[in-house]
């Protein structure tokens, strides 16, 4: 499992991320708080709202990276490590 921080600061940063956690076929959950979001939810994802510090889990992280690494790079690249 892969744990990072990151902030999103606007609605079109958000949809362009959960469209890249879409394409992944591993689990991607986004906490902040309490609350657990799956990171491929568009609904979830802007409950949690923008400009706050979240916390993105990648899980079961093995034999996709391949197929994925460009979907991997944008979350990364969306995503501004704080």
């Amino acid at each position: 499992m892969i744990e990072r921080k990151i902030r999103l600061t606007d609605t079109e940063e958000v949809k362009d991320f959960v469209r890249a956690a879409g394409k992944c076929d591993f689990d991607i959950d986004v906490c902040y708080n309490r609350a657990v979001i799956d990171a491929k939810s568009l609904l979830g994802m802007l409950y949690l709202g923008i400009c706050k510090d979240l916390v993105v889990f990648l899980i079961k992280f093995s034999g996709w990276i391949i197929g994925h690494i460009d979907d991997l790079y944008l979350i990364f690249i969306l995503c501004i490590v704080s």
